[in-house]
């Protein structure tokens, strides 16, 4: 009778029991993987080059802002995409523009003439 009582787990320190078992690695610790999720590349860029020749609807420039402006014959598109409005040939120029803060900067231009 004695002996049975001193075999007699309680259900807390079979439940510590099971939690150090458990626990233990069954493979070695190979560290985690950082820097392993990728985008795919937009493209982003100048498509028609100064002198080259557009149709209606050719995209000029692909960019994230408006890099470059519109100018004549060329309209933005959602994502500031230029594309051509009317036959021609691209030609690039420089605008001096004032800021808001009184600052004068120059920005790039595209037109199709």
């Amino acid at each position: 009778m004695e002996a049975a009582k001193l075999l007699h787990f309680s259900r807390a320190s079979a439940i510590v029991i099971a939690y150090y078992y458990t626990t233990m690695a069954s493979t070695k610790a190979g560290g985690s993987a950082k820097n392993l999720n990728d985008s795919n590349p937009k493209y982003l860029g100048v498509k028609l080059d100064d002198g080259a020749f557009a149709r209606p609807g050719m995209v000029i420039v692909r960019q994230r802002g408006t890099r470059i402006e519109a100018g004549k014959n060329v309209r933005v598109g959602s994502d500031h995409t230029l594309f051509a409005v009317a036959t021609g040939t691209v030609s690039f120029r420089t605008r001096r523009k004032t800021n808001f803060t009184g600052r004068t900067i120059s920005k790039k231009v595209a037109d199709v003439v």
